[in-house]
């Protein structure tokens, strides 16, 4: 009767609130032998947060040139290991930037060239309280509660061999970033990626950034 209602009532009440959710997220820029590194780096993020606050999803942001990632990361599912496929494009149109001279030279930077901005979607994961992008040659030994538990809105390690005499802040690894997901951050890097006012040892707008 109303007894019964009202005990099961004050259970709910006091029952564990839900934990908060954290992406983890990789990126692939092509197709390639990337699947043993998924498996292990997925399953120590899953191992690690058996004692964690939070609860953590994986999410594998795929460029639409890698055709088989997503039967890839299905497979790996299907023994276990639940990822997230986010199927997206680079952020920017790079015939359209107006610096001729960044414009041509972003598709033979780095390792993936103009993919490597497949990392700025993770901005867009506002579902999760925070997101961690990692590269997948990554092991995670610990869950980072405190990290999670700090308001910046990126934590980053610094890497200073990408620097040069007129670097004023440490040039972020790409490989870690730990983040805050904001729909206007990540239009507002977007839209910097875009513009292309990249110069050289001067950085972007002559900041001494990048």
């Amino acid at each position: 009767g109303v007894l019964s209602a009202l005990v099961v009532l004050w259970s709910a009440s006091r029952a564990e609130p839900a934990k908060r959710k954290i992406a983890y997220a990789v990126t692939v820029s092509k197709d390639g032998p990337f699947i043993d590194g998924a498996e292990v780096l997925g399953g120590s993020i899953v191992r690690a947060h058996e004692h964690s606050a939070y609860e953590p999803e994986l999410v594998a942001i795929v460029h639409p040139g890698a055709t088989s990632a997503p039967g890839q990361f299905a497979w790996l599912s299907s023994r276990g290991l639940r990822w997230r496929v986010v199927v997206r494009p680079v952020p920017i149109n790079v015939s359209a930037i107006p610096n001729a001279v960044y414009r041509n030279r972003l598709p033979k930077s780095g390792c993936c060239g103009e993919r490597e901005l497949l990392k700025l979607w993770a901005w867009s994961l506002v579902e999760y309280h925070r997101v961690v992008h990692l590269d997948m040659d990554c092991l995670v030994l610990q869950p980072f509660d405190e990290l999670f538990n700090r308001t910046a809105e990126v934590l980053y390690t610094e890497d200073w061999l990408m620097a040069n005499r007129n670097t004023k802040v440490a040039p972020a690894q790409g490989g870690f970033l730990l983040l805050r997901p904001s729909a206007s951050t990540f239009g507002a890097l977007r839209d910097l990626a875009q513009e292309g006012d990249w110069r050289g040892g001067a950085g972007w707008g002559g900041s001494g950034i990048g």
